[in-house]
């Protein structure tokens, strides 16, 4: 920037490039790009640095898998990142920075003050110096009986955080987001002060649904935050929880709700289902993660028929809607087969999945971009008795991600067969995820979906055996960028060198994990290093990580040996 003259260039021009970087989540160069005069900053660019924030790779941590001194850095600048945002709010840095905010996310600000390195060190002190020194709030834990030392103060981060949140949203008023921090329920009290200042909320995302059993606030809700769009929630432990959800979802201008989602017990039934039918036309996410209760509600969702992104996970043990609710199966299924704009679904733990994914496979209308079929153990589906499901999935030909978890028991060379060759059909397969459902696969196999599945960029497959015949058809994978191996294998470092000197710079990032190596054939860990460098040498980020299937220095016993 030194040799151009930034008074020279239209300041349109220099918030497009703004625009761009943050666009590009590229926080180094648009910090710098702030640094290098105060008329490129004043032309948008702390606005749009500010405006993502919320996704900067500071926040959250992030840096485990640094050196240590490498994560102190990442501490400190994670602290100041919030420090400079606060301070904002009271007039005493060069620019108002909290006032270019779109996202205040509590929950990272949490994860901060929980932060161990954040409390052990300066770090904490220089958060909390000069005008910040009124958010230091502590607690003195319970002394327990027979301790003579005195307890150690530790901070009290849920008033921290809310004396914190209530600074920066009087100063923030383009906020479009706002989240909750983690194990707690801040918002059930907060909102009643700050709902009237979030005229702009658009995604509200909740750690605990408790806030919403306020007929106050809901209400003001309603009427200052008519832009909300998103609401999204981790648990609700209460028993009237589907009242009051249904309540406020209801309570909103019809045909408003873009994406609704919940992470773990809400008791979400009848009511929350009957009131998400009022945004049936708006609707386009639905995560919903239900109870047996919960899942036998989902046929009240027959307005929901604008959805793009579907999931539904099962919580608990669920029945096979299709055996012993068989009026209810047919209700979802009437309802699954409306739904013809999906692009991704997802089922987790729900016996009935593969029955319901057909009625969604054979309409012409639906084009799936991604399918996933999930499970737990003991939730699986018996591959053997699900051919017509897997015969469907050739009718999808616009499938882009495939997750199938099932178990393999009893699997014929028929079933197999079949399995893989419609897998081979979906050419345009760039994710394939196979769990338990390979268990039976060997080179025959994986070789044939190398060959046919060229545009694979992540592969995960079980199996029986795998040796250096796989290496040659592997090769031709060019976009790949995980390959893991959970199955038996039996790979050699000869072979496994050759296969990295096929790879090339489309290849980038790759990680390639064998996560079950056969003990007999295992490669020792000087080849393993050997393998480990050519890969870095051949394609710089890449990864290499191997695992025997059984450790050798453990010895197994026999059940006479035991006691």
């Amino acid at each position: 920037m030194a040799n151009v003259n930034v008074s020279a260039l239209p300041p349109d021009l220099l918030h497009l490039i703004a625009t761009e970087l943050s666009a590009r989540l590229d926080f180094p160069t648009l910090y710098n790009y702030i640094c290098a005069s105060k008329q490129i900053a004043s032309s948008g660019a702390v606005n749009a640095l500010y405006r993502v924030s919320h996704d900067s790779p500071l926040k959250a941590g992030g840096s485990e898998d640094l050196p240590l001194a490498e994560q102190d850095l990442i501490k400190r600048k994670w602290s100041i990142l919030w420090r400079t945002i606060v301070l904002s709010t009271f007039g005493e840095t060069l620019y108002p920075y909290a006032k270019h905010l779109r996202v205040l996310d509590l929950r990272d600000l949490g994860d901060l003050l929980d932060d161990d390195k954040f409390r052990q060190g300066p770090i904490e002190k220089h958060f909390f110096s000069g005008t910040l020194q009124q958010f230091y709030l502590t607690i003195t834990p319970a002394v327990k009986i027979g301790t003579r030392s005195r307890p150690k103060l530790r901070l009290d981060t849920q008033n921290i955080i809310s004396a914190i949140g209530d600074a920066i949203t009087r100063h923030a008023p383009l906020l479009d987001g706002l989240t909750e921090p983690k194990l707690a329920d801040n918002l059930s009290t907060a909102l009643t002060t700050w709902a009237p200042r979030l005229t702009y909320l658009r995604r509200l995302d909740l750690w605990d649904g408790r806030a919403l059993a306020d007929d106050c606030i809901r209400n003001l809700l309603h009427v200052h935050c008519p832009h909300l769009d998103s609401l999204r929630m981790y648990h609700w432990s209460a028993s009237d929880a589907d009242q009051h959800l249904a309540a406020f979802i209801s309570g909103m201008q019809p045909h408003k709700l873009v994406e609704f989602e919940n992470l773990s017990h809400c008791n979400i039934g009848i009511e929350t289902c009957l009131a998400l039918n009022t945004h049936g036309a708006s609707l386009r996410t639905l995560k919903l993660a239900l109870a047996a209760d919960g899942v036998l509600a989902l046929g009240n969702l027959q307005g929901c028929t604008s959805l793009e992104i579907l999931s539904i996970d099962s919580l608990g043990p669920t029945p096979d809607l299709k055996a012993a609710q068989n009026d209810i199966y047919l209700e979802i299924i009437a309802w699954l087969k409306m739904c013809t704009q999906l692009e991704n679904m997802s089922f987790a733990n729900l016996p009935s999945a593969p029955d319901l994914s057909i009625a969604v496979l054979l309409n012409e209308e639906i084009k799936l971009r991604s399918l996933a079929i999930k499970s737990s153990e003991g939730f699986a589906y018996l591959a053997k008795d699900h051919r017509i499901f897997h015969d469907s999935l050739a009718n999808q030909q616009t499938l882009e991600a495939l997750l199938l978890s099932a178990d393999a028991e009893g699997a014929g060379f028929d079933d197999l067969q079949a399995l893989n060759d419609t897998l081979c059909s979906l050419k345009g397969l760039r994710t394939l995820h196979l769990y338990r459902i390979s268990d039976y696969y060997n080179d025959t196999y994986l070789n044939a979906l190398a060959v046919n599945l060229l545009a694979l960029e992540e592969l995960y497959i079980g199996g029986l055996s795998y040796t250096d015949d796989i290496w040659a058809s592997v090769a031709g994978l060019k976009n790949i960028r995980s390959l893991t191996f959970e199955g038996f294998s039996a790979f050699t470092e000869a072979g496994l060198l050759t296969y990295v000197d096929s790879l090339s710079a489309t290849n980038r990032g790759l990680v390639l994990s064998i996560d079950r190596a056969e003990t007999e054939t295992a490669i020792p860990e000087e080849g393993q290093d050997r393998v480990r460098q050519a890969l870095a040498a051949k394609i710089p980020g890449s990864r290499f990580q191997y695992a025997l299937a059984r450790d050798p220095n453990v010895q197994d016993f026999d059940s006479d040996d035991s006691d």
